[in-house]
């Protein structure tokens, strides 16, 4: 498990100032010794000491932490993970060390390595569709069969030459129309392979925004606080309902909303979104009526904050950070999704409950009339400084294993490409669908980790319609099970486990699908 290295930074950014570790020790109030091992990430620190050592250094918190850092390194070690590269004995202080010292560096592997993992999906998918697609079977067969028609063709008038004018005159004719047919042949499927291109690339804006949201720790305090006057706005007595939401839309922004009983999916609606569509030229919003109440009320309050807050998220999206406009689009509707979370769930309201209530998220469903997802989520935007609920990590996977939503924590980072370790709860939460799977896990380097899983199905609006089955997993350090139900009476199980195959080092586990890369440690065992 590669950790961010505060200590390498408070290092670097001590001796570019020239202070002795005596003189910085003095300024904040510990002991050289103390700093020494803080320096050689021998001792891990937070709180009010990074405050003061940051302040003395003249750098932001963040800064100091390392977050980004362990962004970085947590893909490095990714890369190192590439089969392409077995051969070469990379080890984990490397990473820390050109992170520390070269960020530019880091940056620009990292970069090399996303888009080279990008285009060889690319061709994966191409290779896949040009074997499985129907129309490019088909359009490949006539093409072989126009060449072969060619080809036999010329073959007659190169070697006949004997041939009557009139019997020339035919295969000359019937040449040049079988290779005006494969030129048409040839130009439909490069069109269409062209069109198709766009569908296959891979979702690297997607990934831009989740660092985008890392870096900001999942916390956006403009929107909490545009929310919450929001809220004060809209609530009358008890929670804001849908009937609300609606009254709202209708007379501030004269949208009609209609519940339609026999909805059905768009042809132009967005990849993910099944329960509306709305016509933004005639104002018109129509909600699938047989959706979830909280979905319905989820998507209204969307729109909602989209329409009342529109400045505040374009202005809240980092243009540094999401380099195009896909990017942007995905981080305004990420954003939007954030605000209508806490609009729902107001902060204090929440986090208040979420205490009392030991981190019950059934009960927090209830409590607020939101889906386990929605729950999940909120719990994880907590992260006001002074005001912060157990800080969570979060993830959503499918049945193949896809991971659609992932927020790591410093100490545990989810993978951003494959798997993760299949021990997970989040997995196995699959094979008991709609309850909750408690879990500990122990990492390699003896680090525990409560995870929080459940596999859930979400309700095919007709008949014909896929049902979308997903896991949700929260995860925290296991140092905070005391204040979470799930944690009780599960100190005596615990599933030794890893991150993923390629970066887990344990030797002797009976589910790994794949070699590890990086060299085991000693204790490594499964």
């Amino acid at each position: 498990m590669i950790a961010a290295p505060v200590g390498s930074r408070l290092r670097e950014a001590r001796k570019k100032r020239r202070l002795t570790q005596t003189k910085l020790a003095e300024l904040v109030g510990i002991s050289v010794s103390y700093l020494n091992l803080i320096e050689h990430n021998k001792r891990s620190i937070g709180g009010a000491l990074l405050s003061r050592l940051a302040n003395e250094l003249g750098l932001d918190v963040s800064q100091l932490s390392g977050q980004e850092d362990a962004r970085l390194m947590q893909q490095l070690g990714e890369l190192a993970a590439e089969p392409l590269i077995h051969d070469i004995p990379l080890k984990e202080k490397g990473a820390e060390a050109i992170v520390t010292r070269e960020p530019d560096w880091a940056r620009a592997m990292v970069r090399l390595h996303n888009v080279w993992r990008g285009a060889n999906e690319l061709i994966e998918a191409l290779s896949d569709q040009l074997n499985r697609d129907p129309f490019v079977l088909e359009a490949s067969h006539k093409i072989l069969t126009q060449i072969t028609a060619v080809r036999s063709l010329s073959e007659v008038l190169e070697q006949e030459d004997d041939l009557l004018p009139h019997h020339r005159h035919r295969f000359s004719s019937l040449l040049a129309e079988e290779s005006k047919s494969l030129g048409l042949s040839a130009r439909e499927l490069f069109q269409f392979l062209s069109e198709r291109e766009q569908e296959s690339r891979p979702a690297t804006p997607a990934g831009e925004v989740d660092d985008f949201i890392i870096d900001h720790d999942n916390y956006f305090p403009e929107i909490e606080e545009a929310a919450t006057r929001l809220h004060s706005r809209l609530q009358h007595a008890g929670l804001i309902d849908e009937r609300t939401l609606c009254d709202h839309l209708a007379s501030r922004f004269s949208i009609r909303v209609e519940f339609d009983a026999d909805f059905r999916r768009g042809p132009g609606r967005r990849p993910g979104v099944s329960h509306f569509r709305f016509d933004e030229a005639s104002k018109h919003l129509v909600l699938n009526a047989s959706a979830p109440n909280s979905t319905l009320r989820f998507q209204l309050a969307r729109i909602l904050f989209s329409l009342e807050c529109e400045e505040l998220l374009k202005d809240t999206v980092d243009e540094k950070t999401l380099t195009t406009e896909d990017a942007r689009e995905r981080g305004f509707l990420a954003l939007a999704r954030y605000g209508a979370g806490a609009l729902l769930l107001p902060y204090d309201g929440f986090l208040e409950a979420a205490e009392k209530l030991r981190y019950d998220i059934q009960m927090l469903t209830v409590r607020f009339n939101a889906s386990f997802e929605q729950v999940c989520h909120r719990l994880v935007t907590l992260r006001r400084p002074g005001a912060s609920a157990v800080p969570f990590a979060f993830m959503r996977t499918d049945l193949a294993g896809n991971t659609s939503k992932r927020f790591s924590l410093p100490n545990l980072r989810i993978p951003r490409h494959g798997s993760a370790c299949s021990l997970w709860a989040v997995y196995q939460a699959f094979l008991t669908p709609d309850r909750i799977t408690p879990q500990i896990v122990q990492l390699a380097d003896d680090r525990r980790f409560l995870i929080v899983a459940r596999a859930i199905t979400k309700e095919a609006g007709a008949y014909s319609e896929i049902q979308q089955v997903y896991s949700i997993m929260l995860a925290c350090s296991a140092s905070y099970m005391d204040r979470i139900v799930y944690g009780d009476n599960l100190s005596s199980a615990v599933t030794p486990a890893g991150i993923s195959c390629r970066l887990c080092p344990r030797t002797n586990c009976q589910q790994r699908a794949f070699a590890q890369i990086l060299p085991a440690r000693a204790g490594g065992e499964a």
